[in-house]
């Protein structure tokens, strides 16, 4: 009598990862921001154990507080049989800049001080999040582009004029114009 037996030995599998692709950010501050899209599973079933390099995983998402600059997120899963498994993804974030304004210079105005005057005001955003530009004293309106006034007589006058951003960053200016 012969007695055999069979023996299957299954390998185990290492986890599978996915990470989230690069990514940049522009920031008012730095603040916690949160990315999403981190996924672990194992092809055996095994129970895993999952960690991040900074911040903190909560299901799906990392919340973390960045630097300025580049900021890099390892995410690591492992089982029960130590096969480990790692992805990264990088998030690099830049801290928004102000407008950079461009408004007319010190002028004279001479003859037909009853006509409206119309001088560019304008700003650029470097980071293309610009709102609006207003006047914070002095008078006219913009409209267009342009600072637009009708004197009434000769008179000098300034006008301040602030350009702001999402961020609320913002570059501000006077000029004078003198109706002669």
């Amino acid at each position: 009598c012969i007695d055999s037996f069979k023996v299957t030995i299954e390998l185990n599998e290492a986890p599978v990862v996915h990470c989230p692709g690069d990514t940049a950010l522009t920031l008012c501050s730095l603040v916690p921001v949160s990315i999403s899209g981190f996924t672990a599973t194992d092809p055996d079933g095994d129970e895993l154990f999952v960690s991040v390099s900074q911040g903190q995983l909560n299901g799906d998402t990392v919340t973390f507080t960045p630097v300025e600059g580049e900021n890099v997120i390892i995410f690591s899963a492992y089982d029960n049989c130590e096969s480990i498994a790692a992805c990264t993804s990088i998030v690099n974030v830049n801290l928004n800049q102000p407008p950079v304004c461009q408004f007319p210079n010190d002028t004279t105005i001479t003859g037909c001080v009853e006509n409206e005057i119309c001088l560019p005001v304008s700003a650029t955003d470097k980071n293309g999040n610009l709102v609006d530009c207003q006047i914070i004293s002095g008078p006219g309106v913009i409209e267009n582009g342009f600072w637009c006034y009708s004197p009434v007589t000769n008179e000098t006058i300034i006008v301040t004029i602030r350009c702001y951003d999402a961020c609320e960053a913002y570059c501000e200016n006077s000029f004078t114009v003198i109706f002669d």
